[in-house]
């Protein structure tokens, strides 16, 4: 018997910037809403300054998109800036941005279309035209969705796109090679091959951000499971709408008894949450298990149509008990 070592893994229970980053307000200023925290960010670091000038150019480029009068053009143009701007740029080399496409799952089900997808560097696309790509789902990491101007009514949408792509089941996984058996804990369960995908909304505009938690806090009260729904909403103009335990400290991820908090905040640190919450994340991508592409191409290989051996045709005969005789194939009259 080999030697099998259990290994448990997990995010930080605690804020991706560090107890120092954060600074939070007591109480809830208004208790018609059903349940989020303000908190406020505050550093100076120069990360804060280079993504400060990265938040003026996207503003920048979204108010030249705004010349743009066909409305999904105009969207497609808001994505790639993002994904070129600042994505593809400050991301770890464990993953790569893909632009809009849609994820599917072996038994067929597919989430409809995303449109920034944060994957596994090795993704292998199963279609690819342009920028356009189906991803298998058990290769993603992150979802993000582009907004431009993100209101309660298109985040009530987002939510529903969410729980979607999270309910795609994933089992293509290769049979771990490790003698370590791992255990991945997130929103308060294990998960048995990867961790689970999560979804980020980004919007260049937008309603409030009490009208945001507000919204979120609803949402999450109508599907009680922590896993289900949106992780965050960075607002480049308003700040970041998330989650705190406050039990237990842990921030972005939804678990029992989480609030929906606020933090308004300068652009730059819309994006310095975004990336820090990214690599958090990624940090943790070399422990899910590798994805086998054979458990979307077994069905369609298929099946063994003839058998040659020096230039002579063998043919399999069953023999019971699931064994197979080969022997060379008599010969027609």
């Amino acid at each position: 018997m080999g030697l099998v070592i259990s290994l448990t893994i997990e995010r930080p229970a605690h804020s991706p910037f560090g107890q120092d980053f954060w600074r939070t307000r007591l109480g809830v200023t208004d208790e018609r809403v059903a349940s989020w925290m303000m908190v406020r960010m505050s550093t100076a670091n120069s990360l804060h300054e280079i993504l400060d000038l990265v938040a003026k150019k996207m503003q920048l480029d979204f108010e030249e998109s705004a010349r743009i009068e066909h409305r999904g053009s105009k969207g497609t143009v808001r994505e790639r800036d993002i994904q070129r701007t600042f994505l593809e740029k400050y991301l770890p080399g464990v993953a790569r941005v893909t632009g809009s496409g849609e994820l599917v799952s072996t038994d067929g089900q597919v989430s409809g279309q995303c449109d920034l997808m944060i994957v596994d560097v090795e993704t292998p696309p199963l279609w690819k035209k342009e920028d356009y790509a189906i991803i298998p789902v058990e290769c993603c990491y992150v979802v993000v969705e582009v907004k431009s101007e993100l209101t309660a009514g298109e985040l009530k949408k987002s939510w529903a796109a969410s729980k979607k792509v999270k309910s795609l089941p994933r089992t293509a996984y290769l049979p771990p090679i490790s003698p370590i058996s791992m255990t991945r804990n997130a929103y308060g369960r294990e998960w048995p091959h990867a961790f689970p995908v999560r979804h980020i909304v980004f919007g260049y505009e937008g309603a409030t951000l009490d009208t945001l938690a507000k919204e979120m806090s609803v949402l999450a009260q109508q599907d009680a499971d922590p896993w289900v729904g949106i992780d965050a909403v960075c607002v480049l103009n308003r700040g970041v709408v998330s989650w705190q335990n406050t039990s237990t400290g842990a921030f972005f991820e939804r678990q029992t008894g989480s609030m929906a908090f606020t933090s308004p905040t300068t652009p730059g640190n819309v994006l310095l949450f975004m990336l820090t919450s990214l690599n958090d994340l990624l940090a943790t991508a070399r422990y899910n298990e590798k994805f086998n592409i054979k458990g979307y191409i077994a069905q369609s290989l298929g099946q063994v149509a003839t058998r040659w051996r020096d230039g002579v045709e063998y043919e399999a005969i069953p023999v019971g008990n699931d064994q197979t005789l080969v022997r060379p194939k008599p010969e027609q009259p």
